[in-house]
């Protein structure tokens, strides 16, 4: 019955017809939405990426620009010494 009724993303109750959503749903939900926020983020020139990830009270934009320059180098890295077969 529960598999028929339509996952619910919004606050409660309930409507009829629809139900919460699973915990798997939830973790899929949440790997798109890193996962499309990563994309962005490295779609972006390195100080526009920065920028758009600064929050008042957090690191500075330099510093984030610093990170954001370190996680694609090593994900260069990763990507050159990566042997295994591509995914499908």
């Amino acid at each position: 019955m529960s598999g028929d009724l339509i996952p619910y993303w919004g606050p409660l109750p309930v409507p009829h017809g629809h139900r919460l959503p699973t915990r798997e749903e939830c973790f899929a939900a949440a790997a798109r939405a890193f996962n499309a926020g990563r994309a962005r983020r490295d779609a972006l020139p390195v100080m526009d990426a920065a920028r758009e990830a600064y929050v008042p009270g957090g690191p500075v934009v330099e510093e984030l620009a610093a990170q954001i320059r370190a996680q694609r180098e090593q994900a260069r890295r990763r990507a050159s010494t990566d042997t295994s077969p591509p995914p499908g």
